[in-house]
């Protein structure tokens, strides 16, 4: 039999048979034991409620990442929910263009492509854009900032004694997805 007595018991731990178990779910978690030659140890081995636990909190992380990826991302709180799946013209040209360029991001990021919607007010131009914007930031947890250019011009205007401009224009295009909405309106 194994020596235990410098294997770390936890709170669902229990000893029993010369072997250690999870309160909880019963799972052997104390592994074999180990020489290395100039040291012994027994590793321990994650039961299922580790594991468990572990997926759960991987899961409220990614969540909370993607909550904060989504508040730096868009300007207004409606915004969160805008998804290709609630388009209405989901058969159109723009749809499938902007569904096609989230879908291969990558590529189109390594191959500096971009995009330009134009059209008419209501025609969902800034709808697609925040579609493709959460489709990144939950899929692949992409850094997006949507923003019209007078925010940008503002940003580097409010900032003009602390922050170089070129400083600003530099933290924009370091940005993965920059969307510039309803440029052309500041006529």
């Amino acid at each position: 039999m194994k020596n235990l007595k410098d294997f770390v018991l936890r709170e669902n731990d229990i000893e029993r048979n010369g072997h250690i178990y999870c309160k909880v779910c019963d799972k052997r978690v104390d592994g074999e034991l180990l020489d290395l030659g100039f040291t012994k140890f027994i590793p321990r081995i994650k039961c299922e409620c580790e594991i468990k636990r572990d997926k759960e909190n991987e899961e409220r992380e990614r969540l909370m990442k993607i909550s904060s990826l989504k508040r730096d991302c868009f300007s207004s709180p409606l915004q969160h929910q805008y998804n290709f799946e609630r388009f209405l013209n989901e058969k159109g040209q723009a749809y499938k263009v902007a569904y096609n360029y989230a879908k291969s991001f990558e590529q189109m990021k390594e191959d500096n492509v971009g995009l330009l919607f134009y059209g008419d007010v209501g025609s969902g131009k800034t709808y697609l854009a925040c579609s493709i914007a959460n489709e990144l930031i939950e899929r692949e947890q992409v850094k997006v900032k949507i923003m019209n250019l007078s925010q940008v011009i503002n940003q580097i205007q409010k900032s003009a004694f602390k922050l170089d401009s070129n400083e600003i224009i530099d933290n924009l295009s370091n940005i993965p997805l920059l969307i510039l909405d309803d440029l052309g309106i500041e006529r």
